[in-house]
């Protein structure tokens, strides 16, 4: 295929002898191999899909400019050297990259240093034309506009209802405690149970909308034996930071499932994460309660 490096992550090291061996049984001309150090949360840890927001739509929902996203993921590749201002553009990330300086260990996927950065960006690169412009496109498309005053329109006396009604549409994460989830007509396990198991379904859709996310909470109340619109209640928390706001799985459909998933995560952690055997029992509990449905 005229491929000539292979980038890939330090796991495959030990697979590449063999791959090595097939393109000399072949008597093919085989690419420079380099393996890159594996992402790490700040306590070292591995960074995981399951635990951490990796995807790409997150980081979008979130706000966060691609040229910053681009230039952060460079310096983890390919570190600042003394003195070198860290804002890089792309031709300068291409210019400057060198094999020979990719770190060793694993780095660290800082998040307060993206933030940093992604100020950087909106401070230096964007005027007001173009910070106006790229606000327009992150929180203010004509078509998610339209959705939005449609959601909001019944259930405002006054524009200036919209922003308490909507402010969690253009926020990241929300400002909740373990105590914002008590008044939701749910035990404190139930709940847990809920949104534990509505993670693993969440990320099992193949198409993200109102409807198909209605139907796993659907399937989740059914489980538990409780009414959906009492099962709704603590991702209705979790979700828009209060029991009672606009459409709760319209609201989910646009915020989108990484941002979705990133709420259900922090609730969870706020809650108190299921171990590894209470998941297991509660997955193999709703497969069961399917079955029989």
């Amino acid at each position: 295929m005229e491929i000539t490096h292979v980038f890939r992550g330090e796991e495959w090291v030990s697979s590449a002898p063999k791959h090595l061996l097939l393109y000399s049984y072949f008597g093919w001309q085989p690419p420079e191999l380099l393996h890159l150090p594996l992402l790490r949360n700040p306590d070292k840890s591995k960074l995981s899909k399951r635990k951490n927001p990796t995807g790409i739509l997150f980081f979008r929902a979130m706000g966060y400019l691609p040229e910053a996203l681009v230039n952060f993921l460079a310096l983890l590749a390919d570190p600042a050297r003394e003195g070198e201002d860290e804002m890089l553009d792309l031709p300068a990330i291409v210019r400057r990259f060198d094999p020979q300086h990719v770190p060793i260990s694993g780095p660290v996927f800082d998040l307060a240093k993206l933030d940093w950065l992604n100020g950087r960006y909106i401070r230096e690169r964007l005027d007001p034309a173009g910070f106006v412009q790229r606000v327009q496109e992150w929180a203010v498309s004509p078509e998610r506009l339209t959705r939005v005053a449609q959601l909001a329109a019944p259930r405002i006396e006054r524009l200036s209802d919209l922003g308490p009604l909507l402010a969690f549409l253009f926020s990241g994460r929300l400002a909740l405690t373990a105590q914002s989830f008590e008044n939701t007509k749910l035990d404190a396990l139930s709940t847990r149970r809920a949104l534990s198991l509505s993670v693993a379904e969440f990320d099992k859709l193949a198409a993200w909308n109102a409807v198909t996310i209605e139907r796993v909470i659907g399937r989740i109340a059914a489980a538990l034996e409780k009414k959906p619109r009492d099962v709704a209640r603590p991702f209705y928390v979790a979700i828009t930071g209060s029991p009672t706001s606009i459409p709760l799985y319209d609201s989910m459909e646009l915020l989108g499932r990484d941002l979705v998933r990133e709420r259900l995560r922090n609730a969870i952690d706020l809650l108190g994460a299921p171990s590894k055997r209470e998941l297991q029992e509660w997955e193999t509990f709703l497969r069961s309660d399917e079955v029989a449905v």
